[in-house]
């Protein structure tokens, strides 16, 4: 079985665990057992994972040394709202390739319906204005949520797609269909870039304050490759366009392109899927901050100060014979984008 470390790293630095007691409410991080009132250097009743384990687990040391946040709930709020701008626009832009796929591939149109729209149009425009209301720079405010630049960059990337989608619902009236719609496809692409590169730098600020979001490294989403997977599909439409314009209107050829694009329209909405959970856990994690160490303990059971004092001291100059941190149980899997 695993040996039961007798010193755990906090925020303040090296705590020793013998002779407190958990006072504050913990699941075991194996099987779930409330750990409050066991002691801090035993084992869990339940499953007999070591308790500091289960410490290391639930503390948070590197969120707790940033700078305190001020309104950290309408912030991850604001987060949250940017995350939904962005996948709207992305899934409006596949649902709208999906439907058009056979004229995109040089079949006969099947109309355009301008009124879904100029509502999905809308509520970007409201969701972006709301999450850059809330994490927009505030005078006399000292955290830093991402410099100033990339809060304006995704309020520009929001603005820029809601027009283009705007823009198709109005139709193209000097465009045949074809051209249209693949022009509809390709519009809100490059405001959607520009929103995400935005986006980026605040994600990555306020991801420093989420365990779950810097350790994940199956379902956190790498935003570069939104990046690149999007200019991909702008490179098919833009191909696609170019096939029909010089090339045979009833060519097959035309479904190279489109396939392409598609796959790669697809890639791009899971992806901002995936993001709109890491904006999710962050949020979760900005509006219920990880306890500090010292809160979850008792003092040691100590009948004299100085004994107190001298148990410590004899404990911290001593190697443990197996060190907890708090990335320990739960390390970083990747760095930083």
């Amino acid at each position: 079985m695993s040996k039961i470390p007798t010193t755990l790293a906090g925020v303040d630095g090296p705590m020793s665990l013998i002779g407190r007691q958990v006072k504050q409410s913990l699941d075991c991080l194996a099987c779930g057992y409330e750990l409050e009132g066991s002691a801090a250097d035993g084992r869990c009743p339940e499953c007999g994972l070591p308790v500091p384990f289960s410490l290391a687990g639930s503390i948070d040391p590197e969120a707790h040394r940033l700078p305190p946040l001020e309104n950290a709930v309408l912030v991850g709020r604001g987060l949250l709202l940017g995350a939904c701008a962005l996948t709207v626009v992305a899934s409006s832009v596949f649902v709208l390739s999906i439907r058009e796929s056979f004229t995109l591939a040089g079949r006969p149109t099947a109309g355009w319906p301008s009124w879904p729209w100029w509502p999905l149009a809308a509520a970007v425009v409201g969701l972006g204005l709301l999450g850059w209301w809330s994490i927009r720079p505030q005078k006399g405010r000292q955290d830093s949520l991402g410099s100033c630049w990339s809060i304006t960059t995704f309020l520009v990337g929001i603005l820029l797609s809601a027009g283009a989608m705007a823009t198709a619902g109005g139709g193209f009236q000097w465009a045949s269909g074809q051209v249209a719609t693949i022009l509809a496809a390709v519009l809100p692409l490059p405001g959607l870039a520009i929103g995400l590169v935005g986006f980026r730098g605040v994600l990555l600020e306020l991801g420093r304050r989420s365990r779950q979001f810097r350790s994940s490294a199956v379902r956190r989403q790498r935003i570069p490759s939104l990046l690149v997977a999007i200019g991909i599909v702008a490179a098919a439409w833009v191909a696609l366009l170019i096939l029909l314009e010089v090339g045979e209107r009833d060519s097959t050829y035309g479904v190279i392109p489109v396939a392409i694009g598609l796959t790669a329209m697809l890639f791009v909405v899971v992806g901002h899927w995936y993001l709109l959970v890491n904006a999710w856990w962050i949020r979760g994690d900005l509006c219920r901050p990880p306890q500090k160490l010292g809160a979850l303990l008792s003092e040691v059971a100590s009948s004299s100060p100085d004994s107190l004092i001298a148990a410590n001291l004899a404990d911290l100059g001593k190697q443990p014979s197996e060190p907890v941190s708090g990335h320990s149980v739960l390390e970083d899997q990747s760095s930083p984008e």
